[in-house]
């Protein structure tokens, strides 16, 4: 096999290699503090409250648009129900960006603004906000983006001043670096924002691996060249 042929197999072989990243946050009643949920209202504050995900490029059905991301947002036993919920995105995010939207209604791609509509808000937060289909103490949607996972933010809105967000988002401007995992990091959730050729932690191993093959080979080659 020629050298660009080896190339091209191997680095095919790694810009395909599936991830697929799962994560929740929680905010109980008894533990407040230690949650990585903040809630308050006169419903919610008392009310056992999950934010999970799933992040996946495994799903092909929307090509060009490689990742999907599935978000849960549980509010338990207690009313009252979401109203909306805002998933943090980055300034250049548009309504191009994402497509095959389930299970909510995307109002609108732009700077949310803490006012009378997102009360209580720590700060503005540029990002996608969904409404659910219909009146729900278990929202579950998703969509799929042409922009890979890294972490962020969340505020949702409940009525009669019932609100919740991840503890990381008071820390404004300053979202982890860190690779996408499973689980969450520093109370943040995944969110769509690079573009979707950035290959994932876990592929990063594996990459790492196949250089060093395609090292190996070239040099198998150019010894036989020699001699």
């Amino acid at each position: 096999m020629k050298l660009n042929a080896i190339f091209t197999v191997l680095l095919s072989a790694a810009a395909v290699h599936a991830a697929t990243f799962t994560g929740s946050l929680q905010f109980t009643p008894t533990l407040d503090d230690t949650d990585g949920i903040y809630a308050t209202g006169p419903n919610w504050a008392g009310n056992t409250i999950t934010m999970s995900w799933t992040v996946t490029n495994e799903d092909a059905s929307h090509p060009g648009y490689d990742w999907r991301y599935s978000y849960e947002f549980n509010i338990g036993a207690k009313k009252t129900a979401l109203s909306h919920i805002i998933i943090e995105t980055s300034p250049s995010f548009t309504r191009a960006d994402i497509i095959g939207i389930a299970g909510a209604a995307l109002e609108c791609v732009e700077l949310q603004k803490v006012q009378s509509g997102n009360p209580d808000m720590p700060s503005d937060v540029y990002g996608l906000r969904f409404s659910p289909n219909s009146e729900t103490l278990d929202a579950q949607f998703s969509f799929f983006s042409d922009r890979a996972p890294v972490w962020g933010d969340f505020f949702a809105k409940g009525g009669h001043g019932d609100i919740a967000y991840n503890r990381g988002l008071t820390a404004q401007d300053c979202d982890p670096a860190s690779a996408p995992g499973n689980g969450s990091f520093q109370n943040h959730i995944l969110r769509p924002d690079k573009s979707s050729c950035v290959v994932p932690l876990p592929a990063a191993s594996w990459a790492g691996m196949v250089l060093g093959i395609a090292m190996a080979a070239v040099r198998i080659i150019h010894r036989r060249r020699l001699a």
